[in-house]
């Protein structure tokens, strides 16, 4: 799981990559030069967020294989 960290007023982290979260009927992450529904943003940016992580900190616990 990539962790959040709030910067500040709906200014965040995703593991390394900033964000901007705003709600609008429901939660849009603006990210570089567009925006995106936390859905699709997750999508996007989960694998090499988790990548990045593991890369820094190699003996970390991965996510559990699924069944």
């Amino acid at each position: 799981m990539v962790p959040w960290k709030r910067v500040s007023e709906g200014n965040y982290l995703y593991g390394s990559k900033k964000c901007n979260a705003k709600y609008l009927k429901h939660l849009i992450i603006k990210v570089g030069g567009g925006s995106m529904h936390i859905d699709e943003f997750i999508s996007a940016y989960e694998e090499i967020e988790l990548t990045k992580l593991n890369y820094l900190n190699p003996s970390a616990p991965t996510l559990p294989e699924l069944a």
